[in-house]
């Protein structure tokens, strides 16, 4: 009961609230490639870092360019933010809204702003806030190399978003499956995002379907957490994924535990900025 009226609530501020500011009007939907992507459906991820004075602690940022359906062209995007508020529980803010494309910039065209939040890594996000920011344009310009660059000069659209310190733009993965690309990427939450007293954690048993996983003890010595779209998709507890080092050496670790787009890792004592895989789960079932 306690859920659903929490989630009443989220849903009447979020239709109620609105920051003040001219409403950015996109232009006119159209077919483009999007990077990662192509002209077809699917979905691309980007690492970034933050920095923003809302919060005591910005360090972990993730862009997700996506197309659904392919009888429409509309692609769109959600800006991710994972961060600690001032008594050090994780918070979550997304900014969300269409991309267009002209030439090789991107118009990201933010429709709504949310913050999400929950004490430790194994429970289960709840939204606080939300509102629309209609506001707030972002440009970005597509590398050579298929990352992505904050156009640095100001205009009049994109002033109110120039308070958020994006600059580069790294890939990570995309989902269909390209052959040697990742299909799943999660980023390594490091200190302060991993506080001294989150490990040791000790995760639950799980249920997928017919299989029960069940649960076991992350530590501080050889156990991280990597946050990264879409985790239940494409992980379970029990898979292997790799790690990939700044030497871009790689080594194997296992999943101990999924929630929400949180990973919790075992053998993970190398601290790799980047854990990955390149294979996706077949569903066993309908509700698996």
């Amino acid at each position: 009961m306690a859920t659903k009226l929490a989630a009443l609530l989220f849903a009447f501020a979020l239709a109620a609230c609105s920051v003040p500011g001219p409403v950015l009007k996109p232009e006119a939907e159209s077919p483009f490639i999007l990077p990662g992507v192509g002209t077809g459906v699917g979905i691309s991820t980007f690492s970034f870092q933050a920095g923003n004075g809302g919060w005591r602690d910005l360090r972990l940022g993730e862009l997700v360019l996506m197309r659904k359906s392919p009888l429409r062209h509309r692609v769109t995007f959600s800006l991710r933010i994972v961060a600690r508020n001032r008594v050090g529980s994780l918070r979550l803010k997304q900014y969300e809204g269409i991309v267009r494309r002209t030439g090789d910039v991107l118009r990201l065209y933010t429709e709504r702003c949310r913050i999400y939040g929950k004490k430790d890594f194994i429970d289960r996000m709840v939204p606080l806030d939300g509102w629309t920011c209609d506001h707030l344009l972002f440009q970005l310009r597509i590398r050579s190399d298929g990352g992505l660059e904050k156009i640095p000069e100001v205009t009049a659209e994109t002033e109110d978003s120039d308070w958020l310190y994006l600059h580069r733009f790294t890939p990570l993965a995309s989902h269909p499956v390209v052959a040697g690309k990742l299909v799943w990427a999660g980023q390594r939450l490091a200190a302060p995002d991993v506080a001294p007293g989150d490990l040791p954690v000790e995760t639950p048993q799980a249920k997928y379907g017919d299989e029960t996983h069940p649960g076991g003890v992350l530590t501080s010595d050889d156990g991280a957490v990597y946050f990264g779209y879409d985790a239940g998709r494409h992980l379970r507890p029990g898979d292997t994924i790799t790690l990939f080092a700044d030497d871009r050496s790689t080594t194997q670790a296992r999943v101990l535990h999924v929630v929400d787009d949180f990973v919790l890792v075992q053998n993970a004592a190398k601290k790799a900025p980047v854990a990955g895989t390149m294979t996706t789960r077949v569903p066993k079932g309908l509700f698996d």
